[in-house]
């Protein structure tokens, strides 16, 4: 095995170049602002890469770049393998300040205020050009649409990793969320999904896998419940079971028609 390529300090400077007011940040809490606790991480892991999704989309070889602490996604050409190339980034909060509310339970308005924090595992769909995307704190999922540049080109990035040119949109790779569901942390009794209960930063969709014909997600979490999630309309994505799991999972993969849940 060779290294063929290092980001270095890439992604922080990319961070500070275009969300200089959340760079290296903390996820908030309910009623406080992400904006408060700028570069309060950089001398503790500092952008936090937490996952990556990689797949080919129009002949080219995208990688998909989630940043937990900042709920930030980017997105790199990497077709070049030794030359990944930046083409834009999205923050996946939709609110700078988490409602207060969400410390004893969230509203289904609520969460989609509050989008997707703490993106912990990312899924490319290649064949709909999609990217999904389970939140942990947030306890949410959601589904972006992936948009190719047209005509292809790649923004201009010099070798020392410094993001010199904003290229206009049609030019970059870029996100466009389309649906979002909120993944229930717990039930009055999750074999029949009565009295579902929304709670904030507990893990309830931490990990997630997509069974791509039958257009189904298994959504796993601390929570110790595997949820399965109809995602035939993006925006409109049903949870259609809810299983207990003997303990809180650390990740969850589709093998055959199988699947296994650590």
């Amino acid at each position: 095995m060779e290294l063929v390529w290092d980001s270095g300090s890439m992604v922080e400077k990319v961070l500070l170049a275009k969300h200089k007011a959340i760079f290296n940040s903390d996820a908030a809490d309910p009623g406080e602002s992400q904006l408060d606790a700028e570069d309060s991480r950089s001398d503790d892991k500092g952008a936090e890469v937490e996952t990556i999704a990689v797949g080919v989309i129009d002949g080219k070889t995208l990688i998909f770049v989630g940043l937990e602490r900042t709920s930030t996604v980017m997105v790199y050409d990497a077709s070049d393998p030794t030359a990944p190339v930046f083409h834009s980034s999205m923050h996946l909060s939709t609110e700078e300040v988490v409602p207060a509310a969400l410390a004893d339970g969230m509203s289904t308005a609520q969460a989609a205020a509050v989008g997707v924090i703490d993106p912990e595992s990312m899924y490319v769909d290649t064949e709909n050009k999609k990217l999904i995307i389970a939140g942990s704190v947030s306890g949410t999922v959601a589904v972006y649409s992936i948009h190719m540049p047209s005509p292809p080109s790649q923004p201009a990035v010099e070798e020392n990793h410094d993001v010199v040119a904003q290229e206009p949109e049609a030019t970059r790779v870029t996100l466009t969320q389309l649906g979002l569901v909120m993944i229930p942390a717990e039930y009055e009794t999750v074999a029949t999904m009565d009295s579902p209960k929304y709670k904030y930063d507990v893990g309830a969709g931490e990990q997630m896998t997509l069974d791509k014909p039958a257009k189904i997600a298994y959504v796993v979490g601390e929570t110790g419940i595997m949820h399965v999630v109809d995602m035939a309309d993006p925006a409109d994505m049903q949870i259609v079971k809810a299983v207990q799991l003997p303990q809180g999972a650390t990740d969850v993969e589709m093998c055959g028609n199988f699947v296994a849940v650590a």
